[in-house]
Parts: structure tokens; C-alpha cells; sequence
């Protein structure tokens, strides 16, 4: 997926798709029409269109809004795209994207099928598309390898303590003894662990 900073991309895109909905739509009295189909809108007949490999290349709007269901079929025409080497370009928002095919509404995706009377125009946008995925590829400044990620260690369950018997039990008079010969706080609490451990 490709965002172009080249600015004759822009107007070179809207004009491509101009002429391919003009073309398109003097072509629709004709019998064999839909053969001749050059562009596709919305994303069920994009998908299609790519799953049928008669894409050649995808305008995706770049002011998407996320839903649940749309980013489903969105995911499934990038993936489709990506298999098949079409390149997908995000330079116009769905307002602008349906003006350039000169329609009222906001248009999601288009793909577009047949370049047929607006060759030239396609050839150009593509050149510029291959010339900013490779400047995109080539990273500016090196990044340093990233860090295995390791999975904390497990922790272990807290042993349990044996059930007190007579014999481990200490009275509180004895607690209560070491206690007095201890004359430092530390020494005094040591001797008050070990009497309740015993």
C-alpha cells in the first residue's frame, strides 16, 4: 500500500479515473459492456474482481472508518492485493475519490480493471507508484536488531505449610522469654521468627 509524495500523482490519478468513467459509461450501450468493464466500485466488487485476478490496480479511500465487518473485507482486499502484486494507492478520501469518478456519493474503493483509452495516464501512475515503494523500502537510517522476546518464567505455586502439631507449637511465655534477653529490635524480631517457625 502506497502513499505518493510525488505531486504530479494527484491530479495524474484524478484524470485516470475520469477518463475510465467516461469511457466506461459510453461504453454501457453497448451489448458486450461488461467485458469491457473498466473500473469496479465498492468493496464486495473489488474483491471479486482481484479474487478473478482482472484487477490491475486499487485506489482505496485514505479517510476510512474502522467498523467490524468493513475492515473484514478491507484485510481481504489487501491480503489479495499483496498475493497478487496489485499495487494499492491511498491518495484521495472517499468525497474526493467519488467526485473523480463523477458521482455525488463517497466511494470506499475502486479498482480499476481495464485501462483501456487512459494508458498512458496508467503507465505513469504506476512508474510513480514503483518509484515511491522503493524509497519507501529503503529505510534512511538503519535500525539496530530488535531483541528476542523471551516469556517471563512461570511462577511457581507458594508451598504450602504443614498443619501446626503439638509438638511445633510454641507457647506465648516462651515467645515471650527470648524476647527478654534480646536487648537490639533486629535481634528481638529474629528470635520471634524462629519461635513462631519452631
Amino acid at each position: 500500500a502506497t502513499r505518493i509524495d510525488n505531486e504530479q500523482a494527484l491530479p495524474l490519478l484524478q484524470n485516470l479515473l475520469t477518463e475510465l468513467m467516461r469511457f466506461q459509461i459510453r461504453s454501457k450501450d453497448d451489448a458486450n459492456a461488461r467485458a469491457r468493464r473498466r473500473i469496479v466500485m465498492g468493496l464486495r466488487e473489488v474483491a471479486r474482481g482481484l479474487r478473478a485476478k482482472k484487477c490491475k490496480m486499487v485506489i482505496m479511500a485514505n479517510n476510512l472508518d474502522e467498523y467490524g465487518v468493513i475492515d473484514d473485507k478491507l484485510q481481504e482486499i489487501l491480503d489479495l492485493c499483496e498475493e497478487w502484486d496489485v499495487p494499492v494507492v491511498y491518495e484521495l478520501n472517499k468525497r474526493k475519490l467519488g467526485k473523480a469518478l463523477g458521482k455525488n456519493i463517497k466511494i470506499s474503493v475502486v479498482g480499476i480493471q481495464n485501462a483501456d483509452g487512459a494508458q498512458e495516464q496508467f503507465k505513469k501512475l504506476k512508474k510513480i507508484i514503483r518509484i515511491s515503494a522503493r524509497v519507501v523500502m529503503m529505510p534512511t537510517v538503519p535500525t539496530p536488531p530488535q531483541p528476542k522476546k523471551t516469556k517471563p518464567p512461570k511462577k511457581k505455586a507458594p508451598k504450602q505449610k504443614k498443619p501446626a502439631t503439638t509438638a511445633n507449637v510454641t507457647s506465648a511465655s516462651e515467645v515471650a522469654s527470648k524476647s527478654k534477653n534480646c536487648s537490639d529490635p533486629v535481634s528481638f524480631a529474629k528470635n520471634m521468627v524462629s519461635a513462631v517457625a519452631v
